[in-house]
């Protein structure tokens, strides 16, 4: 059900338009964006006691995947991991709250597999500097991360840029689809060296909007976030509604002066209010990106040439959180297609769909997503070539969408689109089926649990008609038990 209605709908006017917004009953609040980026309620947990004041512990959340924010990574050094350590109690401080941390960012449906990113590369002899994520040396991560990890019951997978051909961490939906949450290490010191391509960011940023969550942490740079440690952390972390700035020294910080200015959280979970959150030296200040909300969805003029992505980020009177994506053109050339009426299943792809070059555009190839509802179904590239999908291997069963349901085209890059449609009555197949591929097709409803001798068995009694009837008969009552 679309908690917010626009009219018109999502389309490509020739002429300027005023796009009128409504919503439903049980919408309290919404903050939007028109400008692509994703509407969000940031946070500020944990202040120094600087004069004023400065974050340097923030979440985002949105419904979605939980975010993460912290700007001092010398206190995960290896050198402060002590290997005798061997449950949670037996943690000090700062590792309570990294145990904690994963915690928060982790998708509970899926398995607890943890992907660690550093953007920084190993030496042209393969061996680490200092702060490389893979280093066992006292000032890599490595150790901390394989501790940790082991305690609280993560499996760790940890990537570098030395992975990839040019030192460019390239890393497809598919891949990240495996893992419940991503931990990315920002401890490249550059104002220009990108180590994490565009394609990746923009995969990082469905991976959360699937529900999975993404922890950065970094340390010092510039007063304007141009550059430091932050440079490749704060490509991500402005997508996510949140950058990293500055220089700061810090002292530790106590968990109770933390829990009575700001309140409790779950990142303090199992500490005592005499536990301090360890803070040091030359590390940066959090800032978020708070949009404004609003009691009643805004109305919007697409006057501008190209593609307009609006995003409703809606919170329930119930506190639940939604997010809803729009996208309308001006004055362009529709390249995203359904084929096929929206009531008919056609075939293993949910919804048929095909994705084009836009007109004037120099792109060599176009890269995106497919969602069936809020959850990610597949991928797919187009080159000159053709079109490639690939579905993923955690959703490769078919699935027939019901009545109401949202599949949605999403362009990650090189640019952003959304192109979605709802599906009304679903009808099956029009041409005669097999019992084997009947039983093959259904995968949605009661008899799909059963192997196919179970699933003969029971077809007439799940369907109320009588054991003797034809295939054709057995076929017929499918559809009518569809249709209704």
């Amino acid at each position: 059900m679309a908690l917010i209605t626009l009219n018109p709908a999502p389309t490509i006017f020739d002429s300027a338009t005023t796009v009128q917004a409504s919503q439903d009953p049980q919408v309290a609040t919404v903050v939007f964006s028109t400008d692509g980026s994703a509407p969000t309620l940031a946070k500020n947990l944990a202040y120094d006691t600087l004069s004023p004041p400065n974050p340097f512990i923030s979440v985002v959340q949105d419904g979605k995947g939980n975010c993460l924010f912290d700007g001092g990574f010398p206190k995960w050094y290896n050198g402060n991991y002590n290997s005798a350590w061997t449950d949670f109690a037996s943690l000090n401080n700062t590792y309570k709250y990294f145990y904690n941390a994963l915690d928060f960012i982790a998708n509970k449906s899926k398995a607890k597999k943890v992907l660690f990113i550093g953007d920084l590369p190993a030496n042209s002899d393969g061996s680490y500097s200092n702060y490389h994520v893979r280093s066992t040396a006292g000032s890599g991560f490595r150790t901390s991360i394989e501790g940790l990890c082991a305690i609280a019951g993560y499996q760790p997978t940890i990537i570098a840029p030395e992975d990839y051909s040019g030192n460019l961490i390239e890393l497809s939906y598919s891949y990240l689809d495996q893992f419940c949450g991503v931990v990315l290490f920002g401890s490249l010191y550059t104002s220009s060296q990108r180590t994490l391509s565009q394609g990746t960011i923009n995969n990082l940023i469905a991976f959360r909007e699937a529900g999975n969550g993404i922890f950065i942490i970094t340390d010092h740079g510039e007063d304007d976030g141009s550059g430091g440690f932050f440079y490749n952390s704060n490509l991500l972390a402005r997508e996510l509604g949140a950058e990293f700035r500055g220089n700061y020294d810090r002292t530790p910080v106590n968990v109770g002066f933390l829990i009575d200015n700001y309140g409790e959280h779950e990142l303090w979970k199992n500490m005592t209010r005499a536990d301090s959150i360890s803070a040091g030296g030359s590390e940066s200040r959090v800032v978020i990106t708070e949009h404004p909300s609003y009691a009643q969805a805004p109305s919007f003029s697409i006057n501008q040439n190209g593609w307009t992505t609006v995003r409703y980020l809606v919170q329930l009177k119930d506190g639940s959180l939604h997010l809803e994506n729009f996208t309308y053109g001006l004055n362009v050339a529709e390249f995203v297609f359904f084929s096929g009426n929206p009531k008919t299943v056609l075939n293993n792809e949910l919804i048929n769909y095909d994705v084009q070059f836009p007109s004037g555009t120099d792109a060599s190839e176009i890269r995106g997503i497919v969602r069936h509802n809020s959850d990610v179904r597949g991928e797919f590239v187009r080159t000159t070539s053709g079109l490639t999908k690939t579905w993923l291997s955690s959703n490769s069963q078919r699935i027939y969408p019901q009545e109401g349901d949202i599949i949605e085209v999403a362009v990650t890059e090189p640019f952003t689109y959304f192109k979605s449609i709802k599906v009304g009555r679903v009808q099956p197949p029009a041409d005669a089926l097999s019992l084997p591929q009947l039983y093959k097709d259904v995968g949605i409803h009661e008899l799909a649990s059963l192997d196919q001798r179970g699933f003969l068995k029971d077809f007439n009694a799940k369907l109320g008609t009588k054991s003797y009837i034809s295939a054709a008969q057995k076929i017929k009552s499918l559809r009518d038990y569809l249709n209704n």
